[in-house]
This record gives structure tokens, C-alpha cells and sequence, in this order.
């Protein structure tokens, strides 16, 4: 079963690595060049409802929506690229439904530059970095009798395997990668971690029966 379970990770890793190296990762709003498109709505309105009455307009674009601080009246429509006649399907809707009286030139489109996503998570890499080599240590040092080097082998295996599996995750759902990445990638290193240490003391303890066993036939 175990040996299942491994080809199956390995499947999907592989599966992950190709499409990743075909197409790239699809990143976030924020890691690609983009278009805000803004219009002054003069009254309070449901972000929620708004984006319900535009996924026509939209289909499958990722879209953000945003209320413009102070007063939070000017909608904000974050997307890769919007057309005139997705602005005219827009302003109709919101006229409609608000009963505004806006026009095309009521909507400003403004270019947002792309974001550098290694310039972003850089900072945090040496705190990983610190986290997996104090993980492994501890982890050889605690379940030394284990073998130490066996144990320190096996977690960094297992946290490359969480880690490309989670890339891979993402790679293959179709999933953004956003801001978010830093705590996705931490949440999935603790999970790791945890799971090798309850297989270690699982392992621990069973070695510790099988002794008492054999001291008790001695």
C-alpha cells in the first residue's frame, strides 16, 4: 500500500513539473501586468453583488474587486485586460442596478505594472531555510537511535516531496500563486514536519516494545 501511495506522489509531482515547465505557473493579479478600471458609483454598493452581475461580463478572467478608500463610493475592476464593449456591458449593468446615469468616460482605465514575485518572497527564504535545517536537526538529534543520518535524510526528503507537492497542487488545479505563497508554503513545511515526527515516534515506541519483549524471554 505504501508502495501505492509513493508512485502516485511521484505521478503527480512528475505530472506537476512538466506542466509547470510547459505553461509556466499561473500567478496572481498582482504578479502580472494588469489593467485598473475605476468608476465613481456616488453610493454604497455590494462588492458581492457586483461581481454576481459582471461574471457574465468576465467568464473565466480573473477579476478583483475593490471599493476605493476614503468614502469607499469609486469601484475599482482589477483584471489582465478589459475591452470597450466589456466596460459598455458594465456600465449598463451598474446604471440599472444603482440607477446611475454614467457613461463611458465615467470609467477610468489606468495600467498597473507587475509586481516581481522573487523580489517579494526573497526575504523569507532564509527563514525557511533556518526553519528546514533546525527541523532536521532536531529531528536526528531526538530520534537519534534511529540513526541519525537515516532520520535527517528522511525529513528533508519529506519536506521536498510536501513542498513539490504542493507546486504541483497548484500547477495542475489551475490555481494563482499570490501573496499567499509564503503561508502556504509554511502551513505545508509544519504539516510535514509533523507528519515525520509522529512516524518517528511511532517507530520510537515500537523499537522500545520490541526490546522489553526481548528482555523479558532473556
Amino acid at each position: 500500500m505504501k508502495k501505492i501511495i509513493g508512485a502516485v506522489i511521484v505521478v503527480f509531482i512528475v505530472i506537476g513539473t512538466v506542466m509547470t515547465a510547459v505553461t509556466g505557473f499561473n500567478l496572481g493579479l498582482e504578479y502580472t501586468q494588469a489593467k485598473k478600471t475605476t468608476v465613481y458609483m456616488g453610493k454604497e454598493f455590494d462588492l458581492a453583488e457586483v461581481r454576481e452581475l459582471t461574471k457574465d461580463v468576465f467568464g473565466k478572467q480573473t477579476v478583483e474587486f475593490q471599493k476605493m478608500r476614503p468614502f469607499e463610493d469609486v469601484l475599482a475592476i482589477t483584471t489582465a485586460d478589459i475591452t470597450e464593449e466589456q466596460i459598455t456591458k458594465i456600465n449598463e449593468i451598474l446604471n440599472e442596478k444603482y440607477g446611475l446615469e454614467n457613461t463611458r468616460d465615467s470609467f477610468e482605465v489606468s495600467d498597473i505594472p507587475s509586481a516581481d514575485l522573487w523580489e517579494e518572497i526573497r526575504p523569507y527564504l532564509v527563514c525557511i531555510g533556518i526553519f528546514i535545517v533546525f527541523a532536521i536537526a532536531y529531528e536526528a538529534v531526538v530520534y537519534r537511535k534511529l540513526g541519525a543520518l537515516k532520520v535527517g535524510l528522511e525529513t528533508l526528503a519529506t519536506i521536498l516531496v510536501a513542498v513539490l507537492g504542493l507546486f504541483s497542487l497548484i500547477e495542475i488545479c489551475g490555481l494563482t500563486i499570490d501573496s499567499y505563497i509564503i503561508a502556504e508554503i509554511l502551513a505545508v513545511l509544519f504539516i510535514a514536519v509533523g507528519a515525520v515526527t509522529v512516524c518517528l515516534e511511532s517507530r520510537t515506541q515500537k523499537a522500545k516494545q520490541a526490546e522489553e519483549t526481548d528482555e523479558k524471554k532473556k
